[in-house]
């Protein structure tokens, strides 16, 4: 290879700077010439057709060629890669790829023939070069031919049986299973795998992989110092929540695993953090049930202790803001269980210490201070007192409807002065209001309440429904993020200082205080034409055109509370059904904004016990006397699994929000999450009215149930489902707590079919576009091949025949100014047999959901 070098002068240098290189290359000029000398050989005998393979060919020439290509295409994609040419996409790739599954999948042979090998390659060695090798083997390997079969040690059959009429089983010659390795090995390799276990087990170490790999970050509901025990209870706990969610049962749980879990959250200290403006009902366990305690020290209180307590149940109103059993302004969610712990407690007590309780003054103090208003109150006759008229400059006469002032014609004013006894005609708490308001997106201002730590990851969702240009917003953070320009984000600011406010619950976080301060922080910022403050989480999805739809109907001039609770019937009992959820999203009116920036501070203070934000804002608006309208668009979806479920059976409401969705798996199989949000977005932005909205129709000849989610998925099922059941959604999802399965939610449910012949066939929407020439949407559903589809013995058509589904619909952007009503779909006819067309769209005259059978 150097003689090749035509360069006069560069082989003097090549041998004087790097003499090693010479060597290098002239070895390899010799292994090179072996080979080909051989290949040549090789090549001739099979061109003369001395290697016939008719009939097959030898194990061991089978795999010399196999070594020998694996070994050619190797050197050729070394010289690419020495040359600095591109691989990418060449064959010699695939080639390593086929060659390598074929030694990898040769190797049981190799094991089986290993003994036959040695024998052969040992029998022919002289007995004094097979003891010395022997001998050297023993301290290295284990020597395979020690396996071959032993005859003699077999026991001989041919033995006279004993006389005296007794059965001794035969005698087997021991067989001795020493290791061949020392114990010094034995225990560097149990070091080595202690060392290995203690650094993928360390929390540094875990982070500089993660930071090497560039991982995201991993978000846990255990925090603090983990011990062995509670990673490994936690570990099992995943891979039964696995198991849980493909199954779609719970696996049962004895009482030693609910102590168990107990007791490490009680070691774990917090117990989940509250950086999102996620509703997750943390304080309690799995199960629903309050943990025993918070690191408390666990011993008994003496008398004093007791009487108090006694104290505290009884008298709740007299015990101001430093006890967690104040009714009236310390945590809601907790009430509940705080008076079913201390009825438990008043149960225990002995007359003896109800005696001793009431001999003491400061109890008749109390009552003597609780009943001296109240006998004011009813000795005055109730004349001092003011009605509440607040002013609002920015409104009308008309729209004052909180004034005690009404306004009268002069005859109604005589006949009342006629008439003292006659009551004033009292205004109407909710004043008649049109149907319609003139709202658009410019009226609507996103209050957007977002974590430093997640907010790589959770500004993906955000861009997924965020209109640049259009929408108007603020996302509120704890502290500076790293931000890049151009990048399509509402603006960013950092919230003011909340640590002046009380935050005195045992397992939440303060982060609530400064994120129930997002509306007023936002109105603060004295934004012109503004008529409604939306809020929501870093990781809620809005569907903006639907929020401005929705608002539409409301005044922005009155005092309007918008939101909806959970699905989850327990989340809803422990906070409150009267809560809009802010992961869900909810919506105040200017009106009502203004008046709640005058005194948030100030209830804030008051509450210093609440878990959340949003209870928080729940509890002002129940002092500002607001109640929760209720929109069934705003989801907060407290589930775990997939939301095929929900989502396919969505309510005959317009889609505002989604919330949860790093909990869930994604909507679309095969897509991460922020894809899937934008291949959502593009079907919203065609017809968002439409989005999810359900349609159920029948296949008269094949027997067919089908069931349409607009823009989303289209479901096939064999046989006949009534719509009363496909209305109901399937139980695709799971509860956040595991009692409150198939009886924990705001709504009815179904099971999942474990019948063959009746799992859905689930066509998710591939793409969507505008026909202008027929003015109608036409959405092309793939069949999703991921899921498993058991044999059916029914003599009924299989719906795995069709490979694509066609949906063809007119957009209707004024459908919700209407009565609510789902919409119809038919089965249109189709020349292939792989696809199925279905035309949705509003019902004609006397047009239901059924089939109708053929006639006898």
């Amino acid at each position: 290879m150097m003689e090749e070098i035509k360069k006069p002068g560069l082989v003097e240098t090549i041998k004087r700077e790097a003499p090693q290189l010479a060597t290098l290359l002239r070895e390899m000029k010799e292994g090179l010439d072996v080979v080909r000398s051989k290949v040549e050989a090789l090549t001739a005998k099979v061109k003369a057709d001395s290697y016939p393979t008719a009939d097959g060919m030898s194990y061991l020439e089978a795999k010399h060629l196999l070594l020998l290509s694996y070994c050619q295409c190797l050197v050729y994609y070394l010289l690419r890669k020495a040359k600095g040419f591109s691989i990418d996409g060449h064959p010699v790739v695939r080639s390593l790829v086929e060659i390598r599954m074929f030694l990898e999948k040769i190797r049981p042979i190799d094991k089986k023939l290993q003994y036959q090998i040695q024998k052969l390659t040992t029998g022919g060695a002289s007995v004094a070069e097979q003891t010395l090798s022997e001998g050297k083997e023993t301290e290295k390997s284990e020597d395979v031919s020690n396996y071959k079969p032993k005859p003699d040690l077999l026991a001989d059959k041919m033995e006279d049986e004993p006389l005296d009429g007794v059965y001794r089983p035969p005698k087997f010659a021991p067989m001795s299973m020493d290791d061949k390795t020392s114990k010094q090995e034995r225990d560097a390799a149990r070091k080595e795998k202690h060392l290995l276990r203690q650094a993928t087990e360390n929390t540094y170490m875990k982070d500089v992989l993660d930071e090497l790999e560039d991982r995201p970050e991993e978000i846990r509901d255990w925090h603090g110092a983990e011990s062995k025990e509670q990673r490994k209870f936690m570990a099992q706990y995943e891979r039964q929540q696995e198991v849980e969610e493909e199954l779609f049962a719970r696996a049962p749980r004895t009482k030693e695993d609910k102590k168990r879990e107990k007791r490490l959250k009680s070691r774990s200290g917090l117990h989940g953090l509250t950086e999102s403006f996620d509703d997750e009902f943390k304080f309690l366990d799995e199960d629903g049930e309050k943990p025993s305690s918070f690191g408390g020290s666990g011993r008994k209180s003496g008398g004093r202790s007791k009487r108090r307590k006694l104290h505290q149940s009884l008298f709740p109103f007299a015990m101001g803001n430093n006890s967690s059993s104040n009714t009236n302004l310390s945590n809601p969610k907790n009430r509940l269980l705080e008076e079913h712990h201390h009825h438990d407690k008043l149960k225990t007590h002995s007359p003896t210490s109800r005696v001793s309780f009431l001999r003491s003054p400061l109890p008749w103090l109390f009552m003597f201070l609780f009943f001296l208003p109240l006998i004011l109150i009813s000795t005055t006759g109730g004349g001092g007192r003011k009605t509440c008229s607040p002013t609002y400059p920015h409104l009308s006469i008309k729209d004052q409807t909180n004034s005690s002032s009404v306004l009268k014609d002069p005859e109604e004013h005589e006949e009342e002065e006629e008439d003292d006894d006659v009551p004033p005609r009292v205004p109407s708490l909710y004043p008649r209001r049109p149907r319609m308001f003139n709202t658009t997106l410019d009226h609507v201002v996103f209050g957007i309440a977002a974590s430093s730590v997640l907010w790589e990851t959770r500004k993906e969702y955000i861009k997924s429904w965020w209109r640049p240009g259009k929408t108007r917003g603020v996302v509120w953070i704890d502290k500076r993020v790293r931000t890049y320009r151009n990048e399509p984000l509402p603006q960013i600011r950092i919230s003011q200082d909340t640590s002046r406010f009380r935050y005195t619950h045992p397992v939440g976080d303060r982060s609530a205080v400064r994120i129930s301060r997002v509306v007023t922080e936002t109105l603060r910022l004295g934004l012109k034409g503004v008529r409604w403050f939306v809020m929501g989480d870093d990781d809620t999805v809005f569907v903006v055109d639907n929020v401005v739809n929705v608002l539409s109907k409301y005044d922005h001039t009155q005092f309007y509370y918008v939101g909806s609770s959970s699905e989850a019937h327990v989340q809803n009992i422990f906070f409150s059904y009267s809560m809009a959820f802010g992961g869900g999203g909810f919506a105040i009116s200017y009106a009502l904004a203004v008046e709640l920036s005058k005194m948030q501070d100030r209830c804030i203070q008051r509450y210093p016990g609440l878990y959340g934000s949003d209870d928080r804002i729940q509890a002002c608006m129940t002092e500002l006397g607001v109640p929760l309208t209720k929109e069934p668009g705003f989801h907060q979806y407290d589930v775990y699994g997939d939301l095929l479920g929900l989502l396919g059976a969505h309510p005959v409401a317009p889609l505002v929000t989604l919330h949860h969705i790093d909990v869930v798996q994604p909507i679309f199989p095969k897509m991460k999450r922020s894809r899937a949000l934008r291949h959502l977005m593009s079907s919203a932005e065609l017809d968002s009215a439409s989005i999810f909205q359900q349609s159920i129709c029948y296949d008269q000849s094949r027997f067919w149930s089908i069931s349409v989610s607009w823009g989303f998925s289209v479901q096939i099922i064999r046989g006949i489902i009534s719509p009363r059941e496909l209305e109901m959604p399937s139980r695709t999802f799971l509860n956040w707590f595991r009692r409150a399965d198939y009886i924990g939610y705001a709504f009815n449910t179904r099971p999942v079919s474990r019948h063959p012949c009746q799992r859905p066939f689930v066509f998710y929407v591939n793409s969507a576009k505008y026909d202008e020439g027929r003015r109608q949407v036409i959405g092309y559903y793939n069949l999703d091949k991921t899921r498993r589809f058991p044999g059916c013995r029914w003599r009924l058509d299989s719906p795995g025949k069709i490979d694509s589904v066609v949906v063809l619909k007119r957009p209707d952007p004024l459908r919700w100014h209407k009565s609510p009503r789902r919409d119809c779909c038919r089965v249109l006819p189709s020349r292939r047999n792989t696809t199925m067309y279905i035309w949705v769209g509003n019902c004609g005259d006397g047009e239901i959901s059924e089939l109708e059978h053929p006639k006898q």
